[in-house]
């Protein structure tokens, strides 16, 4: 015993008593600092909202397209095809799906080291998640529904532009009843002058009747 520590006898212990070091302990490492949950969350965010690379994304896809036509080449050398037949077969097929190869078409095919691939994946699905719910992906801000002051004063906005709406409407509204009683005044005026002139006519032709009655009564007297 040293210490206090160790056996007070070895009798039944099966060792010799004496208190040694453990040569298989392994000191932990002192400049090693683990990260904070909240800094492995930035990490995470930071590493899903990653922007892709897209010449890598297109090598990926150039790299898959390759590997198509290889095995379709093999196929092609076993049936006993000559080269220039496959040559311009390989280049037919090449080019009928280098146009129609979608890497991130089907999530469940992306690695786990296709990290471009997952962010663009990851890009696409958060994008249809918010035409779903109908949020504007150019207006978006990551946490702005849990800040109160940009909330109020996006309250505020949303209040003065339904107000300038209703008064915009209210504006509008009375232009057309403005020129309602614009035309129908105008309509009346016309009508009252068209009335004028129709009895100015008729009072003008019963004049000349009149006249060729009294001609037509005084040539007959001067006949008799």
């Amino acid at each position: 015993m040293y210490g206090n520590v160790g056996l007070s006898t070895p009798r039944g212990s099966g060792t010799n008593g004496y208190v040694v070091r453990n040569l298989s302990f392994i000191r932990p490492r002192k400049d090693i600092q683990i990260e904070s949950l909240d800094e492995a969350k930035a990490n995470s965010s930071a590493f899903a909202n990653r922007k892709p690379n897209q010449e890598i994304m297109d090598h990926e896809k150039k790299r898959q397209v390759e590997l198509k036509c290889i095995a379709f080449q093999q196929k092609l050398e076993e049936a006993g095809r000559s080269e220039e037949e496959i040559e311009e077969e390989v280049n037919a097929y090449r080019q009928s799906i280098l146009a129609s190869i979608d890497i991130v078409k089907d999530n469940k095919n992306i690695q786990e080291y296709q990290t471009h691939h997952l962010s663009q994946a990851k890009i696409m699905e958060n994008e249809k998640m918010m035409r779903a719910l109908g949020i504007n992906s150019l207006d978006y801000v990551e946490g702005a529904a849990f800040d109160r002051d940009l909330q109020e004063l996006k309250k505020r906005e949303r209040i003065a532009q339904r107000e300038k709406e209703i008064e915009e409407r209210h504006k509008k509204s009375e232009e057309r009843e403005r020129d309602l009683r614009e035309r129908e005044k105008k309509r009346e005026t016309n009508r009252k002058k068209n009335e004028k002139q129709r009895s100015i006519h008729r009072e003008r032709d019963r004049r000349s009747v009149e006249k060729d009655v009294d001609k037509k009564y005084s040539h007959q007297r001067e006949e008799k």
